[in-house]
């Protein structure tokens, strides 16, 4: 009922950071308010409005491009998410505006384009966004370093006109001609290669998923399932049936390398492969994928309705009883609120948190603050009410997923 008013509301809010700080120095926020409106619209069907979203992406982006995450800090206004990730998720909106449009080439290009920039970013942070052996991967990195460190120094001693730059089987320099001119005894060590690169840590599944690098990679790997699961789209349209297939068998080895992080995708990669296997005249299996992907669907919508149905009344912000306002930050980035009565219990705090998709069945979590940091997690034992447990009104709670299952 309010999205108008809502609309117009971030209109006015993003341009009075222009008028304040400058373009330049508005440019997140003017970005994070097109990704907003250009999904409304795609979400609404609404195609021919998201028409010229293309060129004003393209424009805010090269106001970022090239910059690193200190330099954005610094010189704007306005955070949302690191420069990769923002340019990625640009990209992607650009693709799926341009797909309804019948423009399936530069739809491929922006969301290859997509990948290429979170493919980047995992690489950084040590992350195989497809899983694998991560021991293998350290191995096969490390040799690839030492190769590149050999042919750097052979390139660098081999012009000199003095003799070819060797080494030997134990990374010793040797068959160099000495200073008189004579060459150096082919036994003789006279120089030292520098040691190996060390090893790198790389990450190849879920459990290797440290807290900090979850939380940096988990961005990435969302716009890659997206990205991906537009190439499918656009592939299947093309009629390019191969590429399609083995893109949603990426998909999956993205969601079974990563099950937690990619909570939720696990039925989007079930409805691409039934897509792809309906377009090679599979229809039993694909039937069985679509059943699947629906499956999963209403298990986690039924999951969430009764979280929801469990809800005690809200109360008025200056109900008689007093109430707590409560500020959640979820795992995918999303706040939301709610009032609690102090009588409530703390159960109703947790099922709100499911209801509004911050945790999946069978998933545990607590609620966090920062600082000072207190934890709180539900103990039916105890049976708590919000005013017991300490909420308070100014606190921001964050969802902090736990190893152990639900019960």
């Amino acid at each position: 009922a309010g999205e108008v008013d809502a609309a117009e509301a971030a209109e006015d809010a993003v341009k009075a950071l222009e008028e304040a700080v400058g373009e330049e120095a508005a440019a997140p926020a003017r970005l994070h308010l097109h990704v907003l409106r250009t999904l409304g619209n795609l979400a609404a069907g609404n195609v021919h409005a998201t028409a010229e979203v293309p060129k004003i992406v393209a424009r805010l982006v090269k106001s970022i491009e090239g910059k690193t995450d200190d330099e954005i800090d610094e010189a704007h206004a306005y955070k949302w998410l690191p420069v990769r990730a923002t340019i990625a998720l640009a990209k992607l909106l650009t693709g799926e505006s341009l797909r309804p449009l019948g423009k399936f080439s530069e739809a491929r290009r922006d969301l290859e384009d997509a990948m290429d920039q979170c493919d980047a970013a995992l690489k950084h942070l040590g992350v195989m966004p497809e899983g694998g052996d991560a021991d293998a991967k350290a191995i096969i990195e490390q040799e690839q370093l030492i190769a590149e460190q050999r042919a750097a120094m052979e390139k660098e001693g081999s012009p000199s006109g003095r003799g070819e730059f060797k080494t030997s089987p134990r990374g010793k320099t040797k068959g160099k001609r000495s200073r008189g001119g004579k060459k150096a005894d082919a036994d003789e060590e006279t120089e030292d290669q520098p040691p190996p690169p060390p090893k790198r840590q790389w990450v190849g599944s879920e459990i290797d998923l440290a807290p900090r690098t979850a939380n940096d990679a988990k961005p990435y790997l969302h716009i890659r399932m997206l990205a991906l699961q537009g190439l499918v789209g656009a592939d299947l349209t093309a009629t390019k049936l191969s590429l399609a297939a083995a893109r949603t068998e990426q998909m999956r080895a993205m969601v079974e390398s990563y099950p937690r992080t990619l909570r939720g995708y696990a039925s989007v990669a079930d409805h691409a492969e039934g897509q792809v296997l309906h377009s090679l005249g599979m229809y039993k299996e694909a039937a069985a994928r679509f059943a699947a992907a629906a499956a999963a669907a209403e298990r986690a919508e039924r999951y969430r309705a009764a979280a929801s149905g469990r809800l005690p009344v809200e109360p008025d912000a200056d109900a008689a009883g007093g109430c707590v306002p409560c500020r959640f930050q979820l795992p995918d980035g999303r706040t939301v609120t709610r009032r609690f009565a102090p009588t409530d219990p703390l159960a109703a705090v947790f099922d709100y948190v499911i209801s509004a998709g911050g945790a999946g069945e069978g998933e545990a979590f607590r609620l966090v603050t920062r600082w000072p940091r207190t934890v709180t997690e539900l103990d039916d034992g105890l049976a708590r009410t919000v005013r017991s447990a300490g909420l308070k009104p100014a606190d921001t709670l964050f969802v902090e997923k736990l190893e152990k299952t639900a019960a």
